[in-house]
């Protein structure tokens, strides 16, 4: 998609981000694409959907319109300063009933969201990483990708009854030399699962 390839760089979003029309930067995204983007292995990280679920302006403007989602990160929401924080697939392993309607379907997660789940006051409690980071099968398998753990989870872990708790503070609490060190929960996440996926031992 021509338009989230676009959003995905800031080099691209300052370099076409003016060409006017939705069509004319999504035509320009997929021609640097061709000509340039595949020789530099450039990937598409941006999603319309994500982006739009993850605003609720946005979802009253636009409703479940990706390209129109891209458009407005391309036009407006990277100078804006906004940022991605909905995930569908997050979204899907956080209800029973949504994983077996759509199994592992991230753009289907976030049509929902936006079209029903936002108006039901669904809200997103499961967490790819925490997740993986309760299983050492897991751990070697994924490294610390989000997107692969709630897969793993639709697809195998919710039919296995695997938990999706991970205590980051409870892990901190018992050893005290990891408190403040990271900013975030995922940031110890993604610590603690690359750690033991490097070294075959638990992050102290």
């Amino acid at each position: 998609d021509g338009l989230d390839y676009v959003a995905s760089y800031p080099d691209l979003i300052a370099a076409f981000g003016n060409a006017g029309t939705m069509t004319a930067v999504e035509d320009a995204g997929a021609r640097h694409f061709i000509q340039y983007g595949h020789g530099e292995q450039r990937s598409t990280s941006f999603n319309g959907l994500d982006y739009i679920a993850s605003y609720s302006d946005l979802i009253s403007a636009f409703g479940a319109n990706g390209d129109a989602g891209a458009f407005h990160f391309i036009e407006h929401g990277f100078n804006e300063h906004r940022a991605t924080t909905f995930d569908g697939l997050d979204y899907i392993a956080s209800y029973p009933d949504l994983i077996g309607a759509f199994g592992a379907n991230e753009q289907a997660g976030a049509i929902h969201f936006i079209d029903h789940g936002w108006l039901e006051h669904r809200t997103t409690t499961f967490d790819g990483l925490a997740y993986i980071a309760g299983y050492p099968d897991l751990m070697l398998t994924f490294g610390a990708n989000n997107d692969l753990g709630a897969r793993h989870y639709i697809d195998y872990g919710a039919g296995e009854h695997r938990t999706t708790a991970f205590n980051v503070a409870a892990y901190e609490q018992a050893h005290p030399d990891l408190i403040g060190v990271y900013a975030t929960d995922d940031q110890f996440l993604t610590a603690y699962v690359n750690y033991y996926a490097a070294t075959g031992h638990y992050l102290t």
